[in-house]
């Protein structure tokens, strides 16, 4: 079993393959619109040092989101564009999902990990997971909510780890609960990872759980809305 995977919920441009329960590579980009240059080429890059071509990946795992609007677009875009080319199974993996799987060796039994991401305007994408045995369970449900809100959302008296680009924010939260525990793993650290898409889409590959490539669309969570452009003087003028 080889699945190629991708992941760019975030500024995170990352793919990895996975061979059998083993990643065997993996390439992580932090720079602003690697998504859009740089995506394709990482992945010619990834088969060409594992030394495979597309006849030798069984399914393609993308991430599906919450996260970056354009970024989520791209990602699954191209898992979609080569899911077909190369008539290969399609699989989406919650990003929050793939990121518990990665971090659960973190955790002891019945800890609380919070991932969550900087949604603007205050607000986050949040999921909560909690460890059973060596696995993680989802314990609440991914939602779109201000950050102010994410104690009581919780409820828990279990030692909570937040992970994501929005853990110092939920923590900051957190810091007047005198009877809970926190750790915040660093936004620079505990980033998402092409890894835990491709650990996550071991048992979907299993039960040949898959996506319909023509409408399998990323879980954007809350509406995009676009910015606009600061006004150059000449039209301030008008």
């Amino acid at each position: 079993m080889n699945i190629l995977a991708i992941e760019t919920a975030t500024q995170i441009c990352s793919v990895a393959l996975l061979e059998g329960q083993k990643i065997v590579c993996e390439f992580n980009l932090h720079r602003d619109k690697a998504h859009a240059q740089d995506l394709v080429k990482m992945i010619d890059l990834l088969l060409a040092t594992a030394q495979i071509t597309p006849n030798h990946i069984d399914a393609i795992a993308v991430s599906k989101g919450p996260g970056s609007y354009t970024g989520l677009r791209i990602g699954v875009s191209t898992a979609k564009g080569l899911a077909f080319a190369w008539d290969k199974p399609l699989i989406g993996i919650p990003t929050f999902e793939a990121m518990a799987t990665n971090f659960a060796s973190i955790l002891e039994e019945g800890e609380v990990l919070c991932t969550a991401f900087d949604a603007r305007r205050d607000e986050v994408f949040c999921a909560a997971f909690y460890k059973k045995g060596t696995e993680m369970h989802a314990w609440r449900e991914t939602t779109a909510q201000p950050a102010i809100l994410v104690p009581t959302w919780l409820q828990t008296d279990k030692m909570v780890y937040f992970a994501g680009n929005a853990a110092l924010l939920c923590a900051h939260n957190f810091a007047n609960l005198a009877s809970t525990s926190y750790k915040t793993l660093s936004p620079d650290v505990y980033l998402p990872a092409a890894s835990g898409i491709a650990r996550a889409a071991i048992q979907r590959y299993e039960y040949n759980f898959f996506e319909d490539i023509a409408t399998f669309e990323p879980y954007y969570l809350k509406d995009f809305i676009a910015l606009h452009p600061a006004k150059n003087p000449f039209e301030k003028i008008g």
